[in-house]
């Protein structure tokens, strides 16, 4: 049974609950008592994200609910993921995929959610407007038959607001910030409603900051509105928590198939919203290891200012990798310059360092990617062989060390870690600061490692210092961290 199924069931549930109101009993379930809340008494929660760091960023805002919450690194998640997940996230890696690839991952992941019993799903999208947001929404809204998608992208948390319809990052249209430079996936277009109505097929709707400052009944009564008259996308200004709760609040009494879409921000407030009930989950004793392994996979000028922060204020040494000594490689897998790193490393960590592993410092993406353009060698697969190459290494490294966590910067980057380390997927437990979760690896060659992810570009100057201190003083990964036995 999926959402178009249990809709008239709902319905008859509401016209049972009026009748039995008229006969004195309080039982309807009326106004504020929408699909959503219905849809918790047959499912768990499923959320679609486009890379590993948002896929972690928003699963921490169940997590840190009490929801044992599982992250897939695949379009299609491992079973074990199952077993004991209040809410699923998949990644489907797409925000660099061209358009059609896009479609087709987030499809997949859709129709696999679906089969497997998952009623209700949130899209997470990013709150700096970058990948394929329109034809992913468009994807999910396909499999589930949803009548309407509610754009909310604001991360007030994180500087990101939604005002007029335009995307502003610390007070300025992204399109007037490093954003619309991103080497990768530049976002030149500020205006949500203009960049969905380039992106998907469906008719964009925008509910402005004036509807969203009245309240959860002026929202409900905006968005009945734009449903009657034919809007299929609705982006709704944000500026505040208090308006995300709002509109969070609005959504849930819903009485149609909907598709919330959002960063994290949005997603902080759905727990509440959708009155989710989490399992008991216990703890099991943290295992013996020394030292924590910082992975910096981003170009980003924060996250390198992040790094070389830490390398002053802690015991943090420097493991550097030439970017153009990856790019001149016949083999990805160049075992001798890979154990050669992990050797370095394995012997800061002995001494009682911990230690980062980065890129080249002063290197940019532009100066990297620009000597192989003349080859036709597309930029974001660059990226990628430069990820799997930083994977490889800390595989080596974690042969050779066993630490108290890692921290991955970048989402590529984690993603390339997780998987050289053969992990099926993440178990989060919460964040450390937002914006910077935590969990424990599931299965692989380190099944129950802690490891903290984060976006490049996120945060201030401390956030890698923070999350190592924090590792230093971490103990009792979940069980969840055992699913694979």
């Amino acid at each position: 049974m999926f959402i178009g199924e249990i809709i008239p069931q709902y319905r008859s549930f509401r016209r049972i609950g009026a009748d039995r109101e008229v006969s004195g009993q309080d039982l309807s379930p009326r106004r504020g008592y929408g699909l959503a809340r219905f849809l918790k008494k047959f499912s768990r929660l499923g959320i679609i994200a486009d890379d590993l760091t948002g896929a972690n960023d928003t699963g921490a805002q169940f997590a840190r609910q009490g929801l044992a919450t599982v992250v897939s690194l695949d379009t299609i998640a491992d079973e074990r993921l199952f077993r004991a997940a209040d809410v699923i996230v998949v990644n489907t890696d797409s925000r660099l995929s061209s358009p059609s690839v896009a479609y087709n991952r987030v499809r997949t992941a859709a129709e696999f959610l679906k089969t497997a019993g998952v009623q209700y799903v949130y899209k997470k999208v990013d709150s700096a407007l970058r990948g394929n947001i329109g034809t992913e929404v468009d994807a999910v809204m396909d499999v589930y038959d949803c009548r309407v998608a509610f754009v909310v992208p604001a991360f007030p948390a994180n500087g990101r607001i939604t005002v007029n319809g335009h995307q502003l990052l610390q007070s300025k249209p992204l399109s007037e910030t490093e954003m619309a430079a991103d080497p990768l996936c530049p976002v030149t277009e500020s205006h949500v409603p203009t960049l969905l109505a380039a992106q998907s097929r469906r008719n964009i709707g925008h509910i402005d900051m004036h509807t969203v400052s009245m309240g959860v009944s002026a929202l409900r009564n905006a968005f009945d509105s734009m449903i009657s008259s034919g809007k299929e996308i609705i982006v709704v200004d944000a500026a505040t928590g208090k308006d995300l709760n709002d509109i969070s609040q609005a959504i849930s009494e819903l009485d149609c198939a909907f598709l919330a879409v959002g960063s994290a921000g949005l997603a902080a407030e759905l727990p509440a919203s959708l009155a989710l009930v989490p399992h008991t989950c216990e703890t099991m004793q943290h295992d013996s290891r020394s030292g924590v392994v910082v992975v910096n996979g981003s170009m980003s000028l924060v996250a390198r200012e992040q790094v070389e922060y830490a390398s002053h204020s802690l015991n943090l040494g420097i493991i550097r990798i030439d970017v153009d000594c990856i790019l001149a490689m016949q083999d990805d897998s160049d075992c001798r310059s890979m154990q050669q790193y992990a050797r370095e490393a394995s012997a800061l960590l002995e001494k009682g360092c911990d230690i980062a592993v980065c890129l080249r410092t002063g290197a940019t993406t532009e100066q990297a990617v620009a000597p192989n353009e003349k080859s036709g060698t597309e930029r974001t697969e660059i990226s990628r062989r430069i990820a799997r190459y930083l994977g490889l290494v800390v595989a080596e490294i974690l042969r050779l060390h066993s630490p108290f966590g890692l921290v991955l910067t970048g989402g590529d980057t984690a993603l390339a870690v997780c998987n050289s380390l053969g992990a099926c997927g993440i178990a989060l437990s919460g964040e450390i600061i937002p914006g910077v979760p935590v969990g424990h690896l599931i299965d692989g060659l380190e099944p129950g490692l802690t490891v903290v992810t984060k976006a490049g570009s996120f945060g201030e100057v401390d956030t890698i210092s923070r999350a190592i201190r924090y590792l230093h003083g971490f103990a009792a990964p979940s069980t969840l961290a055992r699913l694979g036995g």
